[in-house]
């Protein structure tokens, strides 16, 4: 009976996959991030007019806008919010597989008050009720996650 030579790949092969999932990984959320700031794309100009406001003997025109209804998202005013929200790689942070295979998102893109702001509107106050982005904007998006996380690996 002849040797039989076995050729192990396995090195490359995990190296192959980990690539694949980071890849996935990045484009899952890329698509959250996306889909998050274009739920925040809605502006509140629907039916909004033309106010005269006079302050120290001037006169100007402010438009008026219509907030956002308790439990829908937060309607565009500035844009500061949506361009708040964003995500890292969560360099340095901890999983059950070490430090890699990590994606975060969410708030922390802009100013520490526009963070401020993106957190009660999330979550409410005790004087205002929860207009949640975060959340919705997840749930809303699941199985086209899965789907880009169950891509097979080449």
């Amino acid at each position: 009976m002849g040797k039989v030579k076995v050729k192990w790949f396995g090195p490359s092969v995990k190296k192959r996959v980990e690539s694949q999932i980071d890849r996935n990984l990045d484009i899952a959320a890329i698509v959250l991030n996306s889909g998050i700031r274009q739920d925040l794309s809605v502006t509140g100009l629907h039916g909004a007019s033309l106010l005269s406001v006079e302050r120290a003997g001037t006169s100007s025109k402010v438009l008026a806008q219509f907030p956002s209804k308790p439990g829908q998202p937060p309607h565009k005013v500035t844009g500061e919010l949506q361009r708040c929200v964003g995500w890292d790689r969560g360099k340095g942070a901890h999983s059950m597989f070490g430090k890699r295979n990590i994606r975060r998102i969410g708030l922390g893109m802009g100013g520490k008050d526009s963070v401020q702001k993106g957190i009660w509107l999330e979550f409410g106050t005790r004087w205002m009720l929860p207009r949640p982005f975060i959340r919705p904007g997840f749930f809303k998006r699941v199985a086209r996650v899965k789907q880009i996380l169950a891509t097979r690996v080449k």
